[in-house]
C-alpha cells in the first residue's frame, strides 16, 4: 500500500500501472478479468462492469506475502518465483529471467517457486566473487527442481493469481515471501521488496512492444536455466506416438490381393467373379485390395458406449459432490471396479450376438471376431495415443504424467490380444478334454490379470493408488481442488482424463474381456 501511494509521484511512466486488490480469491480476480475485457462467460460468476480502463494490459506482477499468525516480523528468507499458468500456459521466458536479474541486483535471495534448490539459501549477485555454489550443478538437483516444476503444470491448479492472467495474453507472474523454517536469516524486508517491484515496473516500462523473443514453452529446473520446447517435445511425444503407429499398422494389417485364387486361400470369406470378365466381386466386409475385412460396426459401437457411459458418470459426480464426499472412497472405487469388469466381460459378446441374429451373410460371429477385436484395438490405440500427443503440445506435464504409467501396460497387456481367439480355437480341437479345461482355466486368470492390470493404471485405478498412499482426505482434497479449477476457472485436465483418457482405457478392458 505504501508503494502504490508513492508510485504516481514517481518520475518517467510511460505507461499506466492498475494496482489489484482482489476479493474472492482466484474467482474474484477472474471476474475482474472479465469485466475489464467485457467477455463475461460464466454464469455463476458475476462483476460490475469495470468504469475505468488504462488501454491494453501487457504485463502483470502478483504480489503473494503471507504472514503467520502471531509472527510480527515482517521479513522473509528469501523470494519465490511461479510462473506456471492455467492449463499449462506460462507467461514468456524473459519475464522470470527479469525477476530474477531485480533480486540479484540487490542481492536478494530468490528461487523457483518453493523449491529446496541450493539457490534460494544463498545471496546472489552480479558480482564475479559470487561463490559457484550459488547454482545447482548437480544432476540430481535439477532433476527433483524439474520434476516439482512438471508436477505443478500437470495438476493444473492455480496456485497464485497470476495464473488466470494467461487467458487474456498478460505475461505475468507472482513473487511470493517464503519464511525459513527456523525462522531465523530473514533478510528480505518489504524495504528491499519494493526496491525489486520498482524495478521490474521500470523494466515494464520500457518496453516499446509485447515481449516475443523468447520461449512460451519452457521447463524451469532454476530461476536461471530451463529446457525449451525443442528439448522435451520430442520426448514426450514419443511416450505416446508409438501408440497411433501401432494403431495405423493394425488398421493396414493384409497382404495385397494378386488374384481370385490367392484370395481363397487364405480367407473363409466366400469369394465369387463375374464369368464374362472374370472380375472379382468384393465380398461384403472386405476391402477389394486386402485380405483382412475392416469390421467397424462393433468397435465404434464399444468406443461410442465407453465415452458415454464416462461422460454421464462425469455429470451424476458434479451434480452428487455431498454424496461422493460422504461416501467412503474405496466403496465408490470397488462399485466402479466391479462395473468396470463385467461391461468388460459381457460387452462384446453381447454385440457380436446381435450382429449375428441380424446378419444375412454367409461370415459368422467366429470368423470375425478376430478382425472385430483388431479394428477395437485399433481404434482404441488411436483415440488414446491422439489425445496424449495433442495434450502434449499445450501441457506437456500433463501428457506425460498419463503416458508414463498408462502407455507400458497398456502395449504389454494389450500385445497380441486380438489373435487369442483364432489360437484358442485352432489349439482346442487338437487337445484333451481335460487339457482343454486347464487351459480355459489359465485363459480366464489371464484375462482377470490383465484387466485388472488396466483397471490399476485407470484415472480410477490411478485415484485408488493416491488413497492408499496418501491417504482418503488427501486424495479427495486434490481432486476437489482440481474439480474447482475446472468448474470455476474453466481448467480443462480433468475433463481430458475423464472423458478422453478413461474412455480409451475401458475401451481396451473389453477389448481384453471379449479376446
Amino acid at each position: 500500500l505504501s508503494y502504490a501511494d508513492a508510485h504516481p509521484e514517481f518520475s518517467h511512466w510511460s505507461k499506466d500501472t492498475i494496482f489489484l486488490f482482489s476479493d474472492g480469491g482466484l474467482i474474484g480476480t477472474r471476474a475482474w478479468l472479465e469485466a475489464y475485457h467485457d467477455t463475461p462467460n460464466h454464469p455463476d460468476v458475476r462483476a460490475d462492469r469495470v468504469v475505468l480502463h488504462a488501454g491494453i494490459i501487457e504485463e502483470a506482477l502478483n504480489l503473494e506475502f503471507p504472514s503467520s499468525p502471531g509472527d510480527n516480523n515482517d521479513a522473509y528468507a528469501s523470494l519465490g518465483i511461479y510462473t506456471q499458468a492455467l492449463n499449462g500456459q506460462q507467461p514468456n521466458a524473459d519475464v522470470p529471467m527479469l525477476v530474477y536479474s531485480a533480486a540479484a541486483a540487490y542481492g536478494i535471495p530468490i528461487k523457483l517457486h518453493s523449491s529446496h534448490s541450493p539457490l534460494g539459501n544463498t545471496l546472489v549477485s552480479y558480482s564475479s566473487s559470487a561463490p559457484s555454489s550459488v547454482f545447482p550443478k548437480t544432476y540430481a538437483d535439477n532433476l527433483a527442481s524439474l520434476l516439482e516444476y512438471m508436477a505443478i503444470q500437470a495438476f493444473g491448479i492455480p496456485m497464485p493469481h497470476h495464473a488466470l492472467f494467461a487467458k487474456f495474453k498478460i505475461e505475468g507472474v507472482t513473487i511470493v515471501g517464503v519464511k525459513s523454517e527456523n525462522g531465523l536469516n530473514r533478510v528480505v524486508d518489504a524495504h528491499r521488496v519494493c526496491l525489486v517491484i520498482e524495478s521490474v515496473l521500470r523494466s515494464y516500462n520500457t518496453l516499446l512492444e509485447r515481449l516475443h523473443h523468447s520461449y512460451w514453452f519452457y521447463f524451469m529446473f532454476s530461476v536461471t536455466g530451463y529446457l525449451p520446447i525443442a528439448f522435451y517435445i520430442g520426448p514426450i511425444i514419443l511416450l505416446s506416438i508409438n501408440l497411433v503407429l501401432e494403431a495405423f499398422a493394425l488398421y493396414m494389417e493384409g497382404d495385397i490381393v494378386t488374384d481370385t485364387k490367392s484370395l481363397k486361400s487364405t480367407t473363409t470369406i466366400n469369394t465369387t467373379t463375374d464369368p464374362p470378365t472374370n472380375i472379382l466381386i468384393r465380398p461384403v466386409g472386405v476391402s477389394s485390395f486386402l485380405k483382412t475385412p475392416r469390421p467397424l460396426q462393433i468397435p465404434l459401437t464399444v468406443l461410442a458406449i465407453c465415452f458415454t457411459l464416462c461422460t454421464t458418470l462425469y455429470k451424476l459426480a458434479w451434480r452428487n459432490t455431498l454424496l461422493l464426499n460422504e461416501t467412503p472412497a474405496l466403496y465408490i472405487l470397488g462399485a466402479i471396479f466391479v462395473a468396470q469388469t463385467a461391461l468388460a466381460f459381457t460387452l462384446v459378446p453381447q454385440l457380436l450376438l446381435s450382429l449375428d441374429s441380424k446378419t444375412t451373410t454367409t461370415t459368422t460371429t467366429a470368423e470375425m471376431k478376430p478382425h472385430v477385436l483388431r479394428m477395437l484395438k485399433s481404434l482404441a490405440y488411436s483415440f488414446l495415443g491422439l489425445t496424449l500427443v495433442t495434450v502434449a503440445t499445450l501441457n506437456p506435464s500433463l501428457s506425460a504424467a498419463i503416458a508414463v504409467p498408462v502407455v507400458p501396460v497398456v502395449q504389454t497387456v494389450c500385445a497380441n490380444v486380438e489373435n487369442t481367439a483364432s489360437n484358442s480355437s485352432s489349439s482346442s480341437s487338437s487337445s484333451s478334454s481335460d487339457a482343454g479345461g486347464n487351459a480355459k482355466t489359465v485363459g480366464w486368470v489371464k484375462k482377470f490379470a490383465r484387466i485388472a492390470a488396466l483397471q490399476v493404471v485407470s484415472p480410477a485405478g490411478l485415484f485408488g493408488l493416491v488413497v492408499l498412499l496418501g491417504g482418503e482426505s488427501y486424495a479427495k482434497g486434490v481432486l476437489g481442488e482440481i474439480g474447482r479449477t475446472a468448474y470455476w476457472l474453466e481448467g480443462w485436465g480433468l475433463d481430458v482424463v475423464v472423458c478422453c483418457v478413461w474412455p480409451a482405457c475401458l475401451a481396451l478392458m473389453v477389448l481384453v474381456g471379449g479376446s
